[in-house]
């Protein structure tokens, strides 16, 4: 009996092989073949039809609420609380004078409407209990020296204390706002003085 003989030949490993590229003609049978798969299924037709006209309306709508959140509101209210009607109309008088001043990308912000709070009776107003129930954004004391009344020369001689809610990031804003106009016009009578002296 003869035995098989066996082929002691190296097995080929495929490192020397070189991969053979598929022809054009078999490329576009591979696609035909994937595309006839998955046409055939409908859950996958409905799918990347629907997907789209879902998903794009929906992102649109979260990209458009994430965009009017971001927006600052466009009508700012700071609510001011004094003591006295005279007290308000210098600090109205102050202020309109000093928005005209302020530096040009400070000016160019959203400008806030302010409201004067001034009560009826005086005999039982508390400022600081105004600020801390938040009725009033801020409470300004205003103390005038020699001079008072509406001229906006009287700053000079105001001591002014502001009265605001540590805890209320908008009662810091109203307190940022007046004391830099308040600045600025106390800035403008000393030049104004320089060159009186001068």
């Amino acid at each position: 009996m003869s035995e098989p003989k066996l082929d002691s030949s190296p097995l080929d490993t495929g490192q020397n092989s070189h991969p053979v590229p598929f022809s054009v003609s078999q490329q576009i049978q591979f696609i035909l073949k994937e595309l006839r798969e998955t046409l055939r299924d409908r859950r996958t037709i409905v799918t990347l039809m629907a997907m789209p006209l879902i998903l794009y309306p929906l992102l649109g709508i979260g990209f458009r609420f994430l965009a009017l959140q971001q927006t600052p509101n466009s009508k700012l209210e700071y609510r001011l609380a004094l003591a006295t009607e005279e007290q308000a109309n210098w600090l109205s008088t102050v202020l309109k004078s000093a928005e005209q001043l302020v530096e040009k990308p400070q000016a160019e912000l959203i400008r806030p409407e302010v409201q004067l709070l001034v009560p009826n009776d005086e005999s039982n107003f508390d400022l600081e209990s105004m600020v801390v129930n938040s009725a009033a954004d801020l409470g300004i004391k205003i103390e005038f020296g020699e001079w008072s009344g509406t001229n906006s020369q009287s700053l000079s001689s105001a001591k002014i204390t502001l009265l605001q809610n540590q805890s209320s990031t908008l009662s810091r804003d109203v307190a940022d706002y007046v004391s830099t106009r308040l600045s600025v016009a106390n800035i403008e009578i000393i030049k104004g003085w320089a060159k009186q002296n001068n």
